[in-house]
């Protein structure tokens, strides 16, 4: 997450179908059994528009809403066995990563952990940013055919605290 590296996005893909179905890894394979536990936390990928058919989401036939992110998120802080490796993946707002030149000189540089996405005409934002009363709220942003002003952005991000 934090250099956003997508040859091994995909090729984790690949992976996990080479070790839940003990062959020869395919894409198809490991998109087909993301989609299954996607399932299991109540994120439906028949119907409702959504769409996977890449790990690195390097392609416009990705389709997923926001709440999506959100639920993902909150499924990980609930659980807590991925919580850790995951929230430390994240890129720290203003520090490191792809959030390294993002929020500078801001309240939530420091504090904030996201990941970005970013095609032409399509721009995301998805992380978690800690209350100063330690709750920890998920946040989702996605924006087709227009960019988001990064100062809207912390504004809105700053009301949240």
């Amino acid at each position: 997450n934090k250099y956003s590296n997508n040859f091994i996005a995909d090729s984790l893909v690949k992976t996990l179908d080479l070790e839940m179905n003990k062959k020869v890894g395919t894409n198809l394979g490991g998109i087909r059994l993301m989609i299954e536990d996607a399932k299991a936390i109540s994120i439906d990928f028949i119907g409702g528009g959504r769409k996977l058919v890449s790990g690195s989401g390097l392609t416009r036939d990705n389709a997923i809403a926001a709440k999506d992110f959100v639920q993902l998120l909150q499924v990980a802080w609930t659980r807590g066995r991925e919580w850790p490796e995951m929230i430390t993946s994240l890129p720290l707002a203003g520090t490191d990563g792809t959030l390294r030149r993002k929020f500078l000189k801001s309240p939530i540089t420091g504090v904030f952990r996201g990941k970005t996405g970013t095609l032409t005409g399509v721009q995301s934002l998805v992380g978690v940013l800690p209350t100063p009363s330690g709750r920890k709220i998920a946040v989702a942003f996605i924006a087709n055919g227009s960019a988001i002003p990064e100062n809207e952005l912390e504004s809105f991000l700053e009301t949240l605290k």
